[in-house]
């Protein structure tokens, strides 16, 4: 009844033109599956999805110009923005089957740092959200390889080297055929929030992707 209630709303505000819904994300590969499915539930929405690329989306979102981003704390100025918590994912090695660390039940950052490590890209989010963990634990990675998303589970599966996602990757088939390592330090964990300018009264095609991520909140570290 919900949903079909949000349907006609939705189809109201299409005959009005106000149903244009834009939103960021910090990765397209791993939020594809959840906007689709908005998308099926309210197929008058008109959505624009722009992804990877965070640094200036925090502006766009204080200019109305954008209405949402998905991505990670951290991943730009959100000084302006109100947020909820959607996803907490601790951080994971992901190597290959054949790899010695294959069979470990957990590593630590520092023990890790002489792999041969494949990298991400520089200027992306996660690259950026790694460095900082990095950083922050004192440790200098061996990077051998620099290279987009699609490329890294090849590069593992290929013995070219290690590669750090979280675990929700398994949950996507991200990195599918390599093994899972967890990465034992307190601070490997990537939160994920929805962003919003706070300034910014909803319109009504917000509130309704609002409130169909409301299902997916999780207890802020602040509360």
């Amino acid at each position: 009844n919900e949903i079909e209630t949000g349907a006609r709303a939705i189809k109201n505000l299409a005959d009005g033109g106000e149903n244009k819904l834009s939103i960021a994300v910090s990765n397209a590969r791993i939020w594809h599956e959840l906007l689709w499915e908005f998308k099926n539930q309210y197929p008058d929405i008109h959505m624009q999805i722009h992804a990877d690329k965070m640094e200036q989306y925090g502006g766009y979102l204080a200019e109305n110009k954008i209405d949402f981003i998905i991505a990670g704390y951290g991943d730009f100025d959100d000084r302006q923005c109100d947020s909820m918590l959607i996803s907490e994912r601790r951080l994971c090695l992901s190597v290959a089957p054949e790899h010695h660390l294959a069979d470990s039940d957990g590593v630590y950052l520092k023990d890790i740092q002489d792999e041969p490590y494949i990298e991400l890209s520089p200027g992306l989010p996660y690259r950026n959200f790694c460095d900082k963990v990095f950083e922050a634990t004192g440790v200098k990675m061996n990077t051998v390889i620099e290279c987009n998303y699609e490329m890294r589970p090849r590069l593992v599966l290929g013995g070219y080297g290690v590669a750090i996602t979280t675990d929700g990757a398994r949950l996507k088939d991200i990195f599918k055929g390599t093994v899972f390592v967890p990465i034992k330090d307190e601070m490997a964990v990537r939160k994920v929030g929805l962003f919003w300018n706070r300034e910014r009264e909803f319109s009504p095609v917000m509130q309704v992707f609002y409130d169909y991520m409301l299902p997916r909140k999780k207890p802020h570290p602040s509360e």
